[in-house]
């Protein structure tokens, strides 16, 4: 939808908003997964015995969960910055939200690179910025 609201001059900028916006919904679905196996397995693991939360399942399961987080924030992040960089190119949209898309994307990946983790609201909010700037 976002795509399609936005005003772009040229095709091959409305095809980088479009791949940025593909970006961003398919780290989303990533999210999605992460919270629905996180909240189904989070009550099953409280009922298990202490010890049995060092067993190489559970530590498979977390790891396997670590790996789909961090590819929910790298896929989204990238998709940010293309966004916002795109956006900045174009002039479709304020050049205050295509920089804060942008500067998020670089600096959320930059953290997770560096910590290995990401706040995952800090992803939502420059979204939530432009889609407020196309009301």
């Amino acid at each position: 939808m976002l795509a399609f609201a936005l005003t772009v001059p040229d095709g091959a900028a409305f095809a980088w908003v479009l791949a940025g916006t593909t970006g961003y919904a398919l780290g989303a679905v990533l999210w999605c997964v992460v919270l629905a196996v996180r909240s189904r397995t989070t009550v099953l693991l409280a009922d298990l015995d202490p010890g049995a939360l060092d067993s190489p399942q559970v530590r498979m399961l977390e790891e396997s969960l670590t790996a789909l987080f961090q590819a929910f924030v790298l896929i989204t992040t990238v998709s940010l910055a293309a966004l916002g960089a795109t956006l900045a190119l174009t002039g479709a949209a304020p050049a205050s939200v295509a920089a804060t898309l942008l500067l998020t994307g670089a600096a959320a990946a930059t953290w997770l690179l560096r910590t290995g983790d990401v706040i995952p609201a800090v992803l939502y909010l420059p979204i939530l910025l432009l889609g407020l700037t196309l009301v």
